[in-house]
């Protein structure tokens, strides 16, 4: 039941993100690796905590974030280099109904973007799985299905998405797009649990509006 809750809430978490995924790359300043290990770990602890703390953690000045068409979502300007293809950064700073960044953060992710063919294009997620393989090993919540990988592999437009869990409350979902038009990669770090329940905790969410709460946990 949890990872099927935890699921539903990637998956919306994955649709918001495509919207602005429709407005234009910013310009690369740096490129930088994905996260591992103690990094993750960094990453998870400035979970739900003030702006200062998710930049510190970040490396990054209120400067470097560029609003998107969605209130929340930031790009770096920053890339990650992966399979000989660029990933923009971006994060996702939640913010009140009044749509003040008031608190903390709620992902952390990577998007590719391409106009390939999906036989190209096909190619590259096979490559960049492969090396999530290398980082992450096997996904454990959400593997991939078998017939599902075979038919996007052999070029047909068939969404893709596998599911890590990198530590405590940090899971990694990895999403494929494909499209006529724009195909899209996501590598999408979130922190459900820990998020909501530190929202609760600090009064910026009703306890029964937190379907991920913890007890016990600060």
């Amino acid at each position: 039941m949890r990872v099927k809750v935890i699921k539903r809430y990637v998956i919306v978490c994955s649709c918001i993100l495509l919207f602005p995924l429709l407005s234009a790359c910013q310009t690369r300043e740096t490129s930088i690796s994905l996260p591992k290990d103690e990094q993750i770990v960094s990453l998870e602890s400035a979970v739900g905590y003030d702006l200062n703390t998710v930049l510190d953690t970040l490396g990054l000045t209120k400067k470097s974030l560029t609003e998107l068409a969605v209130p929340g979502y930031w790009a770096t300007g920053r890339s990650a280099d992966l399979s000989d293809k660029g990933f923009e950064e971006r994060v996702l700073i939640n913010h009140d109904s009044e749509g003040t960044e008031s608190y903390g953060f709620s992902q952390y992710s990577f998007v590719y973007q391409s106009d390939e063919s999906i036989d190209s294009f096909s190619a590259t997620a096979e490559a960049v799985l492969s090396e999530l393989d290398n980082l992450y090993g096997p996904a454990e919540y959400q593997p991939l299905v078998e017939e599902d990988w075979i038919q996007f592999l052999e070029g047909e437009s068939v969404p893709i998405k596998a599911m890590w869990q990198l530590a405590n409350y940090t899971y990694l979902s990895f999403d494929v797009l494909p499209s006529d038009g724009a195909s899209t990669i996501s590598l999408i770090y979130s922190w459900p649990e820990l998020y909501q329940t530190r929202m609760v905790n600090q009064g910026y969410l009703d306890r029964e509006d937190a379907l991920f709460y913890l007890e016990g946990v600060e």
